[in-house]
């Protein structure tokens, strides 16, 4: 009889990081996927815009909040909501 090995597989343990980037990544395709009416802005300083015409939602990266301006229209609140149910999920299976 031949000997064998048995290969262990080594789970990379990530970085808080490294989760983050992975998590906005993956919200990110979720958005293109579900919300195609919107037009994503990267402004910078931490902040990604979901536009609509003249709506907009927010995605604040660093705190992982979704935000949207008092005076936006009932359908874009209900997205930012739905928004907010799908990027908690995410953030659920990293354990954050």
């Amino acid at each position: 009889m031949a000997p064998f090995r048995i290969l262990k597989q080594i789970k990379k343990v990530m970085t808080r990081t490294e989760m983050k980037k992975e998590v906005i990544g993956r919200f990110l395709e979720l958005v293109k996927t579900k919300y195609p009416n919107y037009d994503i802005d990267d402004e910078g300083f931490g902040r990604l815009s979901f536009v609509d015409g003249n709506q907009m939602i927010q995605l604040h990266r660093s705190h992982f909040t979704v935000d949207y301006y008092n005076d936006a229209n009932q359908q874009t609140k209900r997205d930012a909501e739905k928004m907010r149910f799908d990027l908690n999920s995410l953030i659920g299976e990293y354990g954050f």
